[in-house]
């Protein structure tokens, strides 16, 4: 509406991402394993996905992707180096 201009950011707004009435809930619908979404730059992303998956490509459309290993210390490419996973305390060593 003129009178009242740009009520929220469409950058950031849930509800309205990219434009007015485009709520992410409508985008995390379609990805798979994620349990939120949330709004950057004008697009709907993976907020946070379930147990034991990851997003590592950073692509809405195919959600949380990736199953993590054990081994792989939550992380989606795995310990770094030499390093290994520490099963008991879930930290790279």
């Amino acid at each position: 509406m003129a009178k009242n201009g740009c009520e929220v950011d469409s950058q950031t707004s849930y509800d309205n991402c990219g434009g007015c009435d485009a709520s992410c809930s409508e985008d995390l619908r379609s990805m798979p394993r994620a349990l939120s979404a949330q709004c950057q730059g004008g697009h709907c992303v993976v907020g946070e996905c379930k147990d034991g998956y990851a997003d590592c490509d950073f692509a809405a459309t195919n959600g949380c992707e990736k199953a993590l290993t054990d081994e792989a210390c939550g992380r989606c490419m795995g310990c770094p180096g030499p390093t290994t996973c520490n099963l008991e305390t879930r930290r790279c060593e």
